[in-house]
């Protein structure tokens, strides 16, 4: 019983946090009567303790790479009826976590910015974490090289593919062309551009070639273009004067406006599409369509989106109007969408942008 009674006492003292005099009253008197003071960093140790006004006390380091040593010492000095308090230091903790809570935030973390393992079982988890990150960057190098080749398979397959189009439109070139034939021929060079414009935005290298421009040079092309549908489907056509000079990119520019036109012409049946100039800079494309639902339009431009009249139709993939928003949010243009059910959409191309640089 005499024996037990010479046993000392471990205390668990927490510092203050930036301000000394933070510190409680009772953690001070511990401090001020401990035998021995434990402490991770006895530099920061001995700063706090001298604005406390301690001092004469044993002081001791105890870290991660002594504690196995320190451990069986301190329970010697125990067992010898001597009091031991051991300095917790909190701010350390905190900087830690919020290095992690930093490391967290951001989508490619390196392994550089966690905080220095302390404890065997730290340095374990963050062994782990370098295997687990050596791992996927592995997978994410497969993954690239699996995205290049399907890129570059489908650049290739569209290359091909226009040299039987090319044949079939000379054994076409005796119809007219609002012929149905033709018309369907149309349809399918539209695909097919499509499907490289989308291999073309996915790649990680981009073909811009940003300059000013007449916005008239820009939709006329698109116009002509597309002029056999309006024959077709008898809509008239009615564009105002488009003086404006705008700075971008001449060819995704006009794929944007070619989109547009197509989704007009798909969903109008009879009446007009009319296009405008917006001042200062803006194009305005608007018909006189079905029009679409206000619970689709928030949505428009997601990839694989069709709402309501794509249901309808079963053939739209919404991957148009994906490339046109993704295009325009690439060039630091706006597209803005409104319509009406019954009435007709309204798509204005707004161009003024302070981002680009003409080349």
């Amino acid at each position: 019983m005499d024996e037990m009674n010479t046993v000392g006492t471990l205390y668990i003292v927490a510092t203050p946090i930036g301000n000394a005099r933070d510190m409680t009253e009772r953690g001070r008197q511990i401090l001020e009567t401990a035998d021995i003071i434990a402490a991770e960093d006895t530099r920061r140790s001995v700063v706090l303790l001298n604005k406390l006004g301690i001092r004469g006390n044993q002081l001791s380091a105890n870290h991660k790479f002594n504690e196995y040593g320190k451990a069986k010492w301190f329970i010697e000095q125990l067992q010898q009826g001597k009091s031991i308090a051991v300095i917790t230091d909190f701010s350390r903790f905190c900087r830690s976590r919020r290095k992690l809570q930093d490391a967290m935030q951001t989508i490619t973390v390196s392994l550089e910015t966690l905080p220095l393992a302390r404890t065997p079982l730290e340095h374990d988890y963050q062994q782990l974490l370098e295997i687990l990150h050596t791992e996927q960057n592995r997978i994410l190098d497969e993954n690239a090289d699996s995205k290049r080749f399907l890129q570059d398979y489908y650049a290739m397959w569209v290359h091909q593919i226009k040299v039987p189009i090319q044949a079939m439109r000379l054994l076409l070139s005796k119809e007219e062309k609002n012929s149905p034939l033709n018309l369907e021929l149309f349809k399918i060079e539209q695909y097919v551009e499509m499907a490289l414009s989308c291999a073309r935005l996915e790649s990680d290298s981009t073909d811009y070639v940003i300059r000013s421009l007449p916005l008239e040079q820009i939709v006329k092309p698109a116009v002509r273009k597309y002029a056999p549908m309006f024959i077709s489907k008898k809509l008239s056509l009615e564009m105002s004067s488009l003086t404006a000079t705008v700075l971008t990119d001449e060819k995704w520019a006009q794929f944007i406006v070619e989109q547009i036109l197509s989704n007009s012409l798909k969903y109008t049946r009879t009446g007009s599409i009319r296009i405008r100039q917006k001042d200062p800079a803006a194009l305005v494309i608007e018909d006189t369509g079905i029009g679409i639902d206000p619970a689709d339009i928030p949505r428009l431009g997601e990839r694989g989106f069709t709402g309501y009249n794509g249901r309808l139709d079963k053939k739209s993939t919404g991957i148009g109007l994906y490339l046109c928003k993704e295009i325009s949010r690439r060039l630091s243009h706006t597209l803005t969408i409104e319509s009406e059910p019954g009435k007709g959409t309204r798509v204005t191309i707004d161009f003024a942008t302070r981002q680009l640089q003409p080349e």
